[in-house]
């Protein structure tokens, strides 16, 4: 890729992980035994409705991006100060910033659990708002994948926006 450094060899650089490969890898771990504490976090609107259920979902997607990150920042440091994968896992268990990757890791488990979760109970149709018709499309819009369907993408993106705009016009809630 043109926006990667270049290093003294190409066995040198890690591999780029592409978006997909990055969710496919946390579902997976959060399948894994759960380990360290985790806040819950709040609820974004009333549970129990559609919208509210959409809502939670894109605000846990959200949030597990955020953590991806910092996920990667951590790993990034320590692999550059630490020489983090030639270090045994006592000595990476010894690090303060080893134990702020297991943490995120731990977090990152139980969002996934609680996002795959939620997925399997979101309303697939019976929308009776304009606003609860613009939470299901920011879900399809955060699971469609914009490089495998650019014109699908941009249409979800669009009628997301539309109905957003027309929900503000009738007087509902956006």
């Amino acid at each position: 890729m043109g926006s990667r450094q270049s290093a003294a060899g190409e066995r040198a650089r890690l591999p780029a992980l592409s978006r997909r490969a990055v969710l496919v890898g946390t579902s997976a771990a959060a399948t894994a035994p759960q380990a360290g504490v985790a806040h819950p976090l709040p609820s974004v609107t009333a549970p129990g409705t559609a919208t509210g259920l959409y809502r939670r979902w894109v605000h846990l997607d959200r949030e597990i991006e955020r953590l991806l990150l910092r996920w990667g920042d951590i790993e990034g440091w320590l692999f550059e100060t630490h020489n983090w994968h030639r270090l045994s896992e006592a000595e990476q268990a010894a690090l303060p910033a080893g134990q702020a990757l297991r943490d995120v890791d731990a977090q990152l488990k139980r969002l996934c659990a609680e996002r795959d979760g939620l997925l399997d109970k979101l309303p697939r149709s019976g929308a009776d708002t304009l606003e609860t018709v613009a939470a299901r499309l920011a879900v399809v819009e955060r699971l469609l994948y914009r490089d495998d369907h650019p014109e699908a993408y941009d249409m979800i993106l669009g009628s997301r926006r539309d109905l957003t705009t027309l929900a503000a016009r009738s007087g509902e809630r956006p």
